[in-house]
């Protein structure tokens, strides 16, 4: 799950009184737990030691340019969004913090204490999308591992029977791979006695309903029974986007005449 936990904000500020101002502010409207530091140095050490979520950043200080340092955590592979708190309230200092890779640009006036939480809050709100596109993406790496691992057969088509997605023992019992039935429509990708017998359930899965079919498919020689179950997907319109097919293999069975399904065709 996305994290809970207080974010940890570090305030690069040489000014004790707005260091002060700033703390407060962020504290009074965020979860957040806020540390201070004086200069350049000190923060630059910090921040290579890693575990803050976003840093607050003046522009001038006694030991150096606080855009050096913004050049430095940007370039880093991983590295937290950087608001630049600054008195220099131009826009050529402007358009320099976000060259540099500012997430965000405050100038030390009248309007600091609206401005601030203001651009902390945008920025926080990128941490979240970004940890939520995280999270997504990890569970469906996971949900694609178990996926191709189960005994299941999966496929996915669109509207025009081609194929969107097919797990490897679908593509397998198909005669193909994954990679080899994707985008192809699926009487190329199935073969023609799979398709013949899945043709009018995959039709009424495009209408919106789901369904059951029986079929044969010419392995080497020998004949393979399957079911097939057609499961429609439908978009925020109520309209079918897409549908899903779930295969059993089903060889072993016997046939309505009592005969092993397994045998020369």
């Amino acid at each position: 799950m996305v994290s809970t936990e207080p974010l940890k904000v570090l305030v690069v500020e040489d000014e004790p009184s707005v260091a002060r101002l700033i703390k407060r502010l962020l504290e009074n409207r965020f979860d957040v737990a806020v540390e201070t530091t004086s200069n350049l140095f000190s923060g630059r050490l910090l921040i290579e030691g890693g575990g803050f979520d976003v840093v607050t950043l003046d522009y001038q200080f006694p030991d150096g340019d606080g855009l050096s340092l913004l050049e430095e955590i940007a370039s880093s592979r991983s590295h937290p969004p950087v608001i630049l708190v600054t008195g220099h309230g131009d826009e050529r200092t402007a358009v320099r913090a976000f060259e540099a890779g500012a997430a965000g640009y405050v100038v030390k006036d009248s309007k600091m204490a609206a401005m601030l939480p203001d651009v902390f809050a945008k920025v926080v709100s990128g941490l979240a999308l970004k940890d939520v596109q995280k999270e997504l993406g990890d569970k469906l790496d996971q949900l694609q591992l178990v996926v191709d691992n189960v005994p299941a057969m999966i496929a996915r088509l669109d509207t025009g029977h081609r194929c969107l997605y097919s797990n490897e023992n679908f593509a397998g019992y198909f005669g193909g791979t994954p990679e080899s039935l994707q985008g192809r429509p699926a009487r190329e990708g199935l073969g023609g006695e799979a398709w013949m017998a899945m043709a009018d359930r995959m039709e009424a899965a495009c209408q919106g309903h789901g369904g059951m079919c029986e079929g044969w498919i010419t392995d080497e020689g020998y004949k393979r029974r399957f079911t097939a179950t057609f499961v429609p997907r439908l978009g925020s319109s109520g309209q079918v986007t897409d549908y899903f097919i779930f295969v059993e293999d089903r060889t072993a069975a016997l046939d309505s005449a009592g005969h092993p399904a397994q045998g020369p065709a």
